[in-house]
């Protein structure tokens, strides 16, 4: 796990991967069409260690000088995908941008799930 770290005069500022992921999520879960967010694949690496990372939405790469984000979620069967991940782009840039004063380079959206409305059955 990596963290952001930046000196500072009185002292150090440390920011690490679950808040940029929280701040990932948060900037998502409002965007029309989002229904949720969804489990990322488990990596063979890590297969060991469910708990620690496969139950997350949110892949974090941090680097001294950017961010790279990629997030899994789930849509609406009538969002417009495009415009749906265009605008989760956009918010979690933004919102990570500011929040830590560091650069977002990338921010991948794989949109894992359509979640269909469930039909009523007919007797």
């Amino acid at each position: 796990m990596s963290n952001i770290n930046k000196g500072r005069n009185s002292g150090n500022l440390v920011i690490s991967e679950d808040v940029i992921a929280a701040i990932a999520v948060t900037a998502s879960k409002d965007v029309e069409g989002v229904s949720g967010f969804a489990s990322k694949p488990i990596k063979l690496q890590n297969f060991y260690k469910i708990a620690d990372s496969a139950s997350k939405a949110v892949e974090v790469t941090m680097t001294e000088t950017d961010i790279k984000i990629h997030i899994y979620i789930k849509v609406t069967q009538d969002a417009k995908i495009p415009l749906v991940s265009e605008k989760i782009q956009q918010n979690i840039k933004n919102a990570v941008q500011n929040m830590t004063g560091t650069m977002v380079s990338e921010v991948d959206v794989t949109v894992a799930t359509v979640e269909l409305d469930e039909e009523p059955t007919q007797s």
